[in-house]
């Protein structure tokens, strides 16, 4: 894979990525949600997820640590961001109000996961 695609794909994550506050806010007002919480747990569910863990990415980056490092950091936002829909999933709407407000944990790792993409986008430059 080229270096731009790479980028490329990266750029597509960054977008993606910060459009699932809007998602979980948006499911906190209906009561319901797009993707189940069951997938949005998953970090191979979204395209970005299927890109990292595809044989052909993880073979050729196994030892990049920007890879290593982002994949770790996607894991762990879909971990935060599927509990988020969980309690949507389950009512508690309060809860997963608060659980998106600024400061808290699946803000900031957004913030994380968002700022390390970037670092590693332009790394490859």
């Amino acid at each position: 894979m080229s270096v731009a695609a790479i980028q490329d794909e990266i750029s597509e994550a960054i977008k993606a990525h910060s459009t699932w506050k809007l998602h979980l806010r948006t499911g906190t007002i209906s009561g319901r949600l797009e993707t189940p919480s069951r997938d949005i747990c998953c970090d191979d569910k979204c395209k970005f997820g299927q890109w990292l863990h595809s044989p052909s990415t993880e073979a050729g980056m196994a030892v990049d640590a920007n890879y290593v490092r982002a994949k770790k950091l996607h894991s762990e936002f879909h971990q935060f961001a599927g509990a988020i829909a969980q309690k949507i999933e389950r009512g508690d709407l309060d809860a997963a109000k608060h659980d998106l407000d600024l400061g808290k944990p699946f803000d900031e790792k957004t913030k994380e996961l968002t700022k390390h993409m970037m670092i590693w986008r332009k790394s490859l430059q």
